[in-house]
């Protein structure tokens, strides 16, 4: 059995790719005579698993067909979820590499309002998180309260 995630993926991605609908591609599949099948499954890999799968195809050939559904809206709108789930995972996975923690920082400014190290590196997590103004307000409070520019 297959990863529903997998499934997604590959489907966004052939969809990208080629223009054609997953289930398309796996109809079209199966009407190919069985040298031309086994080129297509060749072809693409991930292909084989859900041609392979019994339920999915008795699935995609049941009334109405989702063979020919245009995808175009659904696939923009994966995609895009997916970049903002990236770009906060990515954001999380810097600050913990980096040992920059908002939480730890935002503390440490509370407890010391004149640290200009703690000002400077939330400004710096809040600049890898997008926030451009409120990290540019940090760099400005670390300037003040004595940060030189390395």
């Amino acid at each position: 059995m297959w990863d529903k995630t997998d499934f997604y993926t590959d489907l966004i991605g052939i969809y990208s790719e080629t223009g054609t609908n997953l289930a398309q591609i796996l109809k079209e599949t199966s009407e190919s005579d069985e040298a031309e099948r086994e080129k297509k499954l060749k072809k693409r890999e991930n292909l084989r698993k859900y041609f392979e799968d019994k339920r999915l195809m008795d699935f995609l050939g049941q009334a109405p067909p989702l063979w020919d559904v245009n995808l175009d809206h659904y696939v923009y709108l994966a995609r895009s979820s997916m970049a903002l789930r990236m770009s906060a995972f990515a954001a999380k996975v810097l600050q913990n590499l980096m040992g920059l923690d908002l939480t730890k920082i935002s503390k440490a400014i509370e407890l010391n309002p004149n640290d200009e190290k703690a000002w400077y590196a939330k400004g710096v997590v809040l600049e890898r998180l997008g926030k451009k103004d409120e990290a540019e307000h940090c760099f400005q409070r670390a300037k003040e309260l004595g940060h030189e520019e390395d």
